[in-house]
């Protein structure tokens, strides 16, 4: 198991992870994608032991907060996908200082505030991180401002 570097798991049932447990034999894991579960929850030291782990995405869940706790040791993360959940909003300057790596936040399809999500999106285009746009957002309203 140990060697175990991609896992795809789609439609869990559960809503508290708590994959600490689950994967503390998967040390060289670099990619996990959880997707169109019903997620709520993260306990925040789930993913401690994935130090290897390079892309995290967590898409078409019911997640409506995100700990920045949760990537804190995941010193190599590149890409971290939220798509498709109920987040109201996310600490990125936290996320950089805790994860440099970082290279693209997924966001799309959220509940973060129009005017947070600007801010978050200037913030992160300073730090030239990619941050996809809400144009499709059903549940937040239709950001005027222009991305370039």
């Amino acid at each position: 198991c140990k060697a175990l570097k991609f896992i795809f798991i789609r439609g869990a049932t559960f809503k508290k992870l708590t994959i600490k447990m689950y994967m503390q034999n998967a040390t060289k894991l670099e990619h996990l994608f959880m997707i169109d579960g019903q997620l709520e929850e993260i306990s925040p030291n789930c993913f401690d032991d994935l130090t290897h782990l390079k892309l995290l995405s967590l898409t078409n869940n019911k997640l409506k907060y995100f700990q920045m706790r949760i990537v804190e040791s995941l010193k190599q993360l590149e890409y971290l996908l939220l798509n498709g959940n109920q987040i109201l909003t996310i600490d990125v300057k936290t996320l950089i200082k805790s994860v440099p790596s970082i290279k693209y936040v997924g966001l799309k399809s959220n509940k973060v505030p129009c005017t947070k999500y600007q801010e978050i999106w200037v913030y992160l285009k300073a730090k030239k991180i990619i941050l996809d746009d809400l144009t499709d957002n059903e549940d937040s309203p239709v950001c005027n401002f222009t991305f370039f």
